[in-house]
């Protein structure tokens, strides 16, 4: 398969090209990167770089920039091949317990990234961890925008489209998790889709190992309060079901325009997600039954990943997961519904592909129940056995 090029380079005529992106909640940790700045536009932010790095990488346009560092388009001199350079910077006077963090959270991101192999996660070619300013991550470039971009221009999506966005999201961290990889912050800014539709799931920089030691110079709270799972706002330990938990909010997003848990601040919306039950999506038609069950509240009876990747190619426009197309048109926010009539028929009428997505939720169901001991009974295994989940 074809390997497309991060950091995303936004398009000639992307006219928010500086602006910040919204629909992704607000972090609690440090900031993404800025939105890339258009660098054939006159009046853009970016700028020429100064000199070359590792006698290697010759520097080009910032792409990007946050509160801990830059994104630079460079190129590789030895290869000659265009990348992107993360470059992490260590702030002057930062005590040292705190620049050790900074300096372990690099190299963790980069270790989680280079030890998977699949297509929908961006590929980290180098990392340099001595340098004069901090460590720097060299990746694949790629050419796109984010997901939340795409949702704050165009409004929610359709469920085909959304759930094609889904496989490939489900697919990386299913391959992610299986190397004992928790990613801790997926959302829409962190998923990319290339101009040729590919989805690429990105910013492991928050993503731990299962067995990792807990980093406290910093003292982070990893996630955005929009799309972080309620037990991790209660101090849990992040597992594979924290990213169930987001991959659902984030479908949610898709085809509703907005996260399921939205407040005026972050700790009402963290709040909110811990308490509240979930907001109905009547705009998710085929997809309902998927974000219900990754949406689950206790991280026990929610669904895994890996369980909803045969859900999601039941509905996707491409079932491969591999493009998106990006022709659809959004039609915003969702708005109130008149004479109270259901906006999509397939949510009150099931149909041959959501019976289909409940036998395999009903069959995953039924295999872990006989897994930790249970004896299968017909009468409640004939249902879309939502609550029956685990990981």
């Amino acid at each position: 398969m074809e390997r497309v090029a991060v950091p995303v380079l936004p398009h000639a005529d992307d006219p928010h090209a500086n602006d910040p992106e919204a629909g992704a909640g607000e972090p609690v940790g440090p900031p993404d990167p800025a939105p890339p700045a258009d660098p054939a536009a006159p009046d853009a932010a970016a700028r020429p770089g100064p000199d070359m790095v590792a006698g290697r990488y010759m520097l080009d346009t910032m792409i990007g920039h946050g509160a801990t560092g830059s994104i630079w388009a460079a190129t590789d001199q030895l290869l000659r091949r265009r990348v992107a350079l993360k470059k992490i910077d260590i702030p002057r006077g930062m005590p040292p317990a705190d620049a050790e963090e900074l300096r372990e959270r690099t190299l963790r991101e980069a270790r989680a990234v280079a030890a998977l192999s699949n297509p929908h996660i961006v590929t980290v070619y180098d990392i340099l961890s001595a340098t004069d300013t901090g460590p720097v991550i060299v990746m694949e470039l790629l050419e796109g925008r984010s997901l939340a971009r795409l949702l704050t221009e165009n409004g929610r999506m359709p469920p085909e489209q959304a759930a094609t966005i889904g496989v490939a999201v489900a697919s990386a961290l299913a391959a992610a998790h299986t190397r004992g990889i928790v990613h801790r912050d997926v959302k829409p800014a962190n998923i990319l889709i290339c101009r040729d539709g590919m989805v690429k799931l990105t910013d492991f920089g928050t993503a731990r190992g299962r067995l990792d030691t807990t980093l406290t110079g910093i003292g982070l709270v990893i996630g955005s309060p929009a799309y972080i799972a309620p037990e991790l706002a209660t101090g849990a330990t992040a597992g594979p079901a924290a990213d169930a938990w987001s991959l659902g909010c984030t479908l949610y997003a898709c085809v509703e325009g907005h996260p399921p848990f939205h407040a005026d601040s972050p700790l009402e919306t963290v709040a909110a997600a811990v308490n509240d039950p979930v907001p109905p999506h009547p705009h998710a038609g085929e997809l309902s039954i998927a974000i219900a069950a990754l949406l689950e509240k206790s991280p026990e009876e929610r669904a895994p990943v890996e369980a909803m990747l045969p859900v999601l190619r039941e509905i996707a426009a491409d079932p491969s997961g591999i493009r998106v197309d990006l022709s659809f048109a959004g039609d915003g926010p969702p708005a109130a519904d008149p004479a109270g009539e259901d906006p999509d028929p397939t949510v009150a009428t099931p149909s041959a592909v959501t019976q289909t997505m409940s036998s395999t939720l009903t069959a995953w169901r039924r295999r872990l129940r006989l897994r930790r001991g249970h004896t299968a009974s017909p009468a409640t295994d004939t249902g879309p056995a939502i609550g029956e989940f685990t990981d």
